[in-house]
């Protein structure tokens, strides 16, 4: 296993990223019904093409450490006030990103591939199984899959669990049916859940869909389908 001396000696003899921070992200001006609106996030062939494969496939990951570990992303509609200036919005951009700079080390492991601690598989699936947050919202029980309302973060203060994280959701967003784990664990509840039952009821079937989801085969093989796809990208072993 590797100790924070010999992870830190390895992201020491890592060599500098041949573009800026900042050229690692793009935004795109969409128009939509209401208006035109801004999109940032990662950009999947920045301008350095050796990176292009790797930023290609780990879009996702990316995505994840961008959506929850950017201040800059909190930004977006700040910057859409200052549309149709992109000239502007890009320059801002670039001073935000470049500033954040333990956003900065983190997102850089994975660009550097700088080796990080491995993942067992019944950690990863424990991990992914917390993407499926049931709670109530506006009286109704409401499933949510999404980058921030979940309880991932709550599961480890590891510097490493990030990057694990982010595996998870990468392997969820490209799965052919990302709801088909919950479809599977929600069935005994199904009729429960239509009845709507209490808050108190609500955190008990929710730690229950969590087991179940763990333990689906089809859960774990696409965690280890997803790896084998990706693992020459990938800074960890997932160990199974």
């Amino acid at each position: 296993m590797l100790t924070v001396a010999s992870t830190r000696g390895a992201e020491a003899q890592e060599p500098p990223v041949s573009i800026a921070f900042a050229d690692l992200f793009t935004f795109d001006v969409i128009e939509g019904e209401t208006g035109a609106y801004i999109n940032t996030g990662p950009d999947s062939l920045p301008p350095d093409p050796s990176l292009h494969a790797r930023c290609t496939a780990l879009w996702p990951y990316h995505l994840y450490l961008y959506s929850i570990f950017s201040d800059t992303y909190a930004h977006d509609q700040k910057l859409q006030e200052m549309l149709p200036d992109t000239s502007a919005i890009r320059q801002r951009l670039r001073s935000l990103l470049e500033a954040e700079t333990d956003f900065k080390e983190l997102y850089l492991r994975s660009i550097r591939t700088v080796q990080l601690a491995p993942l067992p598989i019944d950690s990863a699936l424990r991990i992914a199984a917390h993407f499926y947050y049931l709670h109530i919202m506006d009286g109704e029980p409401t499933l949510h899959i999404c980058v921030g309302i979940n309880k991932v973060r709550e599961l480890s203060a590891s510097p490493d669990h990030p990057h694990h994280a982010a595996f998870c959701y990468m392997t969820i967003w490209e799965m052919e049916d990302s709801f088909g784990p919950w479809s599977a664990a929600k069935a005994p509840f199904a009729e429960e859940l239509k009845a709507k039952p209490s808050a108190e009821r609500i955190e008990e079937i929710k730690q229950e869909v969590y087991l179940r989801i763990a333990a689906l085969p089809e859960m774990r093989q696409a965690l280890i389908d997803n790896y084998e796809r990706k693992k020459e990208h990938l800074n960890f072993e997932l160990v199974y």
